[in-house]
């Protein structure tokens, strides 16, 4: 009975690291996405600028 709630707990701890560790890489990529789009902004503002 012992052996089935420590594989349980192996499974649900497992199951949790993942789910935050998805949630960690889902957030570096939005704010690598808005950093590389205010780039962009920066950049296409800058080059219109420039032509006026």
């Amino acid at each position: 009975m012992h052996y089935r709630l420590l594989l349980s707990a192996i499974a649900q701890a497992h199951t949790s690291a993942v789910g935050r560790a998805a949630a960690a890489v889902n957030q570096s990529l939005v704010l690598r996405n808005g950093l590389v789009g205010a780039y962009v902004v920066e950049a296409k503002t800058a080059r219109s600028m420039a032509r006026a």
